[in-house]
């Protein structure tokens, strides 16, 4: 039985037991463990849930978690999930079970921020370049600094969503910006205010009229 049904078998034995909780067992402590359960397992769906998505939407086709931890993750799940059936259950699985999960989203959280930052950097790394010469300067900072911090931060279903349609806004704004070495070495020297008269080459000329920038240049003498 693959993990996400034995939570989903997990979930509505809880919420059955639940109702019958006062005729199949009065122990305050099997009470305590069934709500924790259900907290842990809530959790855990979270999480298997963004994991999936974070595969699904091609931020990272290699495996995320290790097969030990898959391996103690389904052990325990299914431990708990058969415990319920006799009324078995202890707070000591559900603590196993909760320690699991806690190594589950601790592994998670450095692959997440590696894929992230691997499928984001092309898109923002080129963003970063140019975005002082786009349409909306703003919108293109405030893309790069959503797409820096999306990866930086833990991994929920709500961020990987955020950083593939932020990636996506991203490829959309440099399509416009093709750029040969010559306009991307210019480009870098402006990024690092390092740029210079001499830098103003009849190809980069060419391009900034092109693109609607000449208007956008400064000098400035030191």
């Amino acid at each position: 039985m693959r993990l996400s049904e034995i939570i989903r078998e997990s979930t509505g034995a809880i919420q059955r037991k639940g109702t019958a909780q006062a005729r199949v067992q009065s122990s305050e402590a099997y009470a305590k463990a069934l709500r924790q359960l259900a907290q842990v397992n809530s959790r855990l769906k979270r999480t298997l849930d963004c994991v999936t998505a974070i595969r699904e939407k091609g931020i990272c086709t290699e495996p995320l978690l290790q097969e030990e931890t898959r391996d103690e993750l389904w052990e325990s799940a299914n431990r708990c999930a058969g415990s319920l059936k006799e009324s078995g259950l202890t707070l000591d699985m559900v603590r196993l079970l909760q320690t699991r999960v806690d190594m589950l989203e601790e592994q998670l959280r450095p692959a997440w921020q590696a894929a992230a930052q691997g499928y984001a950097h092309g898109a923002k790394g080129y963003l970063a370049l140019i975005e002082g010469f786009t349409q909306d300067p703003q919108q293109a900072r405030s893309l790069v600094v959503r797409i820096t911090q999306a990866v930086e931060q833990p991994p929920s279903l709500e961020r990987v969503e955020e950083l593939v349609s932020d990636v996506a806004q991203a490829e959309e704004l440099t399509r416009a910006f093709a750029l040969n070495p010559e306009i991307e070495k210019f480009l870098k020297r402006v990024s690092a205010c390092q740029a210079t008269v001499a830098d103003l080459t009849p190809e980069v000329m060419k391009w900034l009229e092109e693109k609607g920038l000449s208007g956008k240049l400064q000098v400035r003498f030191g």
